[in-house]
């Protein structure tokens, strides 16, 4: 292949490959298990593979004609507008959105989306999106993990900080609940036996004259 063909736009295909556009496109995006549509420039939905009619939980007769914006939950329909102006001028955006189901849940999909400018008819957008909600979900988990175990270590570190400026606030050990030390019984104390007495002193020594 020569450095002239590599650089030459669009798929490549084996020589001598018969082709049809239109069943070639037809067949990918009815197999697909990715999350594919095509949108007018205004955002409004001209079609949905199966994947994404069932990722949505809408038949997809019922989805086209309807935007993106509206199945999206309000927080992230904010945003809509800017996307639309970015794909409009640069003529492709990837980037991340949220979509509510059917169901009230609220999925995140990894997106990449080009416009597709055809010599006759207007110009629309295909988009092609992963689902990515469960690695999402996990990241948020990990990082509240770690935030509660950074706040763990800052507060023994604040105590050995403080034993370290004044080791008399220490907590003294407690004895443990029920535990009572026991006086010496009679027989462990300190007698003399019957009848026999220690031996006097002995006297001092005088002196002889």
């Amino acid at each position: 292949m020569s450095p002239a063909s590599m650089s030459e736009p669009g798929p490549k295909f084996a020589a001598g490959l018969p082709l049809d556009s239109e069943l070639l496109y037809r067949s990918l995006f009815e197999s697909s298990v990715a999350f594919v549509c095509i949108h007018q420039l205004d955002g409004t939905l001209l079609a949905v593979n199966p994947a994404a009619a069932q990722c949505l939980g809408y038949p997809a007769e019922q989805a086209v004609g309807h935007t993106i914006a509206e199945f999206m939950p309000p927080e992230s329909a904010a945003g809509f507008a800017e996307y639309l102006a970015a794909i409009q001028k640069h003529g492709r955006h990837s980037g991340e959105m949220h979509l509510r189901t059917r169901s009230g849940d609220v999925r995140v999909w990894s997106y990449s989306n080009v416009v597709v400018r055809p010599d006759r008819g207007e110009p629309y957008v295909i988009g092609h999106a992963v689902d990515i909600t469960e690695r999402r979900r996990a990241e948020v988990d990990r990082e509240r993990l770690i935030a509660e175990l950074q706040e763990a270590l800052g507060r023994v570190a604040a105590d050995l900080l403080v034993l370290q400026e004044d080791p008399r606030r220490s907590r003294p050990v407690e004895p443990r609940r029920g535990l009572h030390p026991r006086p010496l019984g009679r027989e462990l104390q300190p007698r003399h036996l019957p009848g026999l007495r220690p031996p006097p002193l002995p006297r001092p020594l005088q002196e002889v004259n």
